[in-house]
């Protein structure tokens, strides 16, 4: 789990798809490549953490692909399975505001974490994937068809999800028209506030900057690198490195300067867009490919304390 109790996959999924396939056409609605789909869901079942997905391994609509899957293979939908029908006859609603008050009830009768958070950083994710329909073509319907019955119904057969549902209901139709509902009023219905849709707004707008650079091939020879303790502030530590060097060697020859034991909690992180993203860099990454890819900082991980060392530009 992330410091957010949402799953790493869950987090990481979305990241590579916010940088690599935002405005890719049917993103959600083709199929990656079944095999390297099936390498994603194997690589963060061994090491979720320690996972780092690359354009040159998978294209977006592979870990798009493993994003749906992780969700349909659930033991329990996010959404669990006690609300399904009353989701259901509550899209049957005609009043808006009755609607919505009673979406927002049932929702809070989801468990917060993880469910509740985790559905709410997918939504959010979809509701931006929407919100650029003229060039992926992914409206809030077509999203709302694809992602409908891998949340509200995940591996359940058309059988049980109609059992589910009731007599008076058709499980797989009534599902999109929740989806629908949730991406349409996702600020209301999730509380969201407008600092986080300017964040998330932010973000975007880096990860795609990221994405239009072009990489500039490794540095020949040492470079110097600024580490820094805690935060970005205060004077920087210069370190001339190798370009062979790793994050891994990198953290434990940081310790060794300052007199420290060896500690695995510390791990290299690359931030982009002024501290907005972050995420850590497995240990075998080289760190001059840092250099190329994002602001690196190092920092200490999920499951380790709060004591951190960054490394800057």
């Amino acid at each position: 789990m992330t410091s957010e109790d949402v799953p790493v996959i869950v987090q990481k999924c979305i990241e590579f798809v916010s940088a690599h396939g935002v405005k890719s056409e049917g993103i959600y609605r083709h199929c990656g490549v079944g095999s390297r789909i099936a390498a994603v869901l194997d690589l963060f079942a061994k090491d979720a953490h320690g996972t780092y997905l690359s354009k040159e391994n998978f294209s977006e609509h592979d870990v798009a692909g493993a994003l749906k899957r992780f969700f349909r293979n659930l033991p329990e939908p996010v959404i669990t399975l006690e609300l399904y029908q009353p989701l259901l006859h509550c899209a049957e609603i005609e009043n808006v505001q009755q609607k919505l008050l009673k979406y927002q009830s049932l929702l809070k009768q989801l468990p917060l974490r993880p469910n509740f958070v985790t559905l709410k950083k997918l939504l959010g994710h979809l509701r931006v994937i929407t919100e650029l329909a003229t060039e992926n073509k992914m409206s809030i319907p077509n999203i709302a068809s694809s992602f409908g019955s891998t949340v509200m119904s995940g591996s359940m057969d058309s059988s049980t999800v109609n059992s589910y549902a009731g007599d008076n209901f058709s499980g797989s139709t009534k599902e999109i028209t929740v989806l629908v509902d949730f991406l349409t009023f996702y600020e209301v219905l999730f509380e969201v506030k407008d600092e986080e849709i300017q964040k998330e707004r932010k973000i975007l707008q880096a990860l795609e900057s990221f994405n239009k650079q072009i990489l500039s091939p490794p540095r020949a020879g040492d470079f110097l690198m600024g580490i820094y303790w805690i935060d970005r502030k205060g004077e920087a530590i210069n370190m001339r490195l190798k370009t062979s060097l790793t994050a891994g060697q990198l953290c434990r020859a940081l310790l060794d300067r300052e007199k420290m034991e060896p500690d695995p909690a510390y791990t290299l992180h690359e931030v982009i867009f002024d501290d907005k993203l972050c995420s850590f860099s497995l240990r075998t990454f080289k760190v001059c490919q840092l250099f190329t890819l994002f602001r690196p900082v190092l920092r200490e991980s999920f499951f380790g304390s709060l004591r951190s060392a960054c490394p800057g530009r």
